[in-house]
């Protein structure tokens, strides 16, 4: 839609899918797919390739994966547009601890990427979690710590933990399908049976 430029560096995002709303034209990121953007960094003039991954509506930011010269890096539009590539551009795979494939604390590297960790983007990885199949995101450092998986230990609701398998709760509920984002332990109170 418009080249973002930083001191000497910038990026051209003029090419990518746009869409209409009333008399504003917005990038259409949802439609990003492998879209060639030209930039500059330091003296590196050249192209890296644009796919947009998700929405995530906690920070209102699209999340996008940047890939360059076999590097790939997952940041933000945030992050693009204020040029923050460097890792995109001079990453080096060996700063990370972890191989692809590594097996740690009971879960497997699919990927090295950037996770971001309130204001922070830190190095991380993509994760199979290996007793329930299920893919998260974990930063470096809480691998290193010996941090198990999210499935493993209830802080992310799945087949194997979520209040829908429990069928008996189900009837009970306004919207059945919001048993499975829950995975704790609820107390219940039946209205029929209150002194």
């Amino acid at each position: 839609m418009k080249k973002y430029i930083k001191g000497n560096n910038h990026i051209d995002l003029t090419n990518l899918p746009t869409r209409k709303h009333g008399k504003r034209i917005y990038t259409d990121w949802k439609n990003c797919y492998k879209e060639k953007v030209e930039f500059q960094y330091d003296d590196i003039n050249d192209f890296f390739y644009l796919t947009f991954e998700e929405y995530n509506p906690k920070t209102t930011q699209n999340k996008l994966k940047l890939e360059y010269n076999n590097n790939s890096i997952t940041t933000s539009t945030g992050n693009l547009i204020n040029i923050k590539i460097k890792n995109l551009i001079y990453g080096n795979p060996s700063d990370y601890k972890y191989e692809v494939n590594d097996i740690i604390n009971g879960y497997k590297v699919l990927e090295k990427i950037r996770v971001e960790i309130g204001d922070l983007n830190q190095k991380g990885y993509l994760m199979l979690c290996l007793t329930y199949n299920e893919t998260f995101e974990m930063s470096e450092y809480y691998v290193k710590a010996g941090f198990k998986s999210p499935y493993v230990t209830g802080k992310i609701a799945h087949k194997g933990n979520w209040l829908y398998s429990e069928k008996d709760i189900l009837e009970v509920l306004d919207n059945p399908e919001d048993a499975k984002k829950i995975y704790e332990r609820i107390t219940c109170q039946n209205k029929n049976c209150m002194p």
